[in-house]
């Protein structure tokens, strides 16, 4: 079974090496069970990303952008190389900012061997810092209420988390698709959602399509947020770009979009709203707070 693991990158080389160290890792703890071929876009770095995976890496496949793909175009980049050029059954979605367990590709191989041909199979996050917490273990929606809830989000790990999920959605790490997913659907919608949202929009047309997810928790990975999009930190200049700028999960028009597309109800749009009313209040309370000389509380963990 041949598999191509796509990775998005731009800039970031740092969190790009580790990421492939880790692969190469785990894909050969696997011993031969898999054929795994990495495919990256390199959109526009100017760290010499490229010329460092060249000379480095020669098995894996660089692919390059001009720096105006963004995720969702850097992403169908990879995906049309990988089932075209490649012939690969299966696209698994990667980022450059997170890490494997040794066991990923063994337990993964183990799973696709005793299930029939899985459509989307989704992994088990966790925060790199602490190692034990829940990032995500994929996420419900509901479309007449516009809420999302993240499975396992800021839970430390516990048997509650042990076994399979059905979910609506998951994100870009970790996601494995069967090629005739993007036959049926198409490929990531890169003009309506080029960076935020276009995950949750291809896994919610592919539900519509008849297409189930499931998240197994024996595919473990850990994200590194350091390099996570624009959020305002207290700052009244990067509140502002945070809406308007397409690498932030704040930006406006995003949020408006995947709202107008799914949402079946006026409650979508009043979630929506209070959305921002909560990050705009969170900037405020924790201003204040700095002009009274107080500072942030501990937020004690689940």
């Amino acid at each position: 079974m041949r598999i191509a693991l796509a990775i998005p990158i731009h800039n970031g080389l740092t969190y790009t090496k580790n990421t492939l160290e880790n692969l190469e890792l785990a894909i050969a703890a696997a011993r031969g069970a898999l054929e795994v071929e990495i495919v990256v876009t390199d959109d526009g770095s100017t760290d010499k990303s490229a010329e460092w995976i060249h000379t480095n890496r020669p098995d894996v496949h660089i692919l390059r952008g001009s720096g105006d793909l963004w995720w969702s175009g850097a992403m169908n980049q990879c995906a049309r190389y990988g089932l075209d050029v490649l012939g690969a059954d299966y696209l698994l979605c990667w980022n450059n900012d997170i890490i494997c367990a040794l066991d990923y590709f063994t337990n993964l191989s183990r799973f696709l061997h005793c299930e029939p041909r899985p459509a989307l199979v989704g992994s088990k996050v966790y925060l790199m810092d602490p190692p034990d917490e829940i990032f995500a273990m994929g996420c419900y929606y509901d479309s007449r209420t516009g809420r999302q809830r993240i499975i396992g989000s800021e839970c430390v790990d516990s048997g509650e988390f042990s076994l399979p999920i059905q979910a609506d959605w998951t994100g870009g790490m970790g996601t494995l698709i069967r090629r005739d997913v993007f036959q049926r659907i198409g490929f990531w919608d890169a003009a309506t959602f080029p960076q935020y949202h276009a995950d949750c929009d291809f896994c919610l047309r592919a539900k519509g399509a008849g297409f189930n997810l499931t998240v197994q928790p024996g595919l473990r990975i850990w994200n590194d947020k350091t390099s996570s999009g624009i959020q305002h930190l207290d700052r009244l200049s990067l509140l502002l770009r945070s809406f308007i700028r397409l690498n932030s999960n704040y930006h406006v028009r995003t949020q408006w979009r995947f709202c107008r597309r799914y949402g079946t109800s006026w409650r979508a749009y009043r979630h929506l709203a209070a959305f921002y009313l909560t990050y705009i209040g969170g900037f405020v309370k924790w201003n204040v707070l700095k002009l009274t000389g107080i500072s942030r509380p501990v937020m004690a963990r689940r």
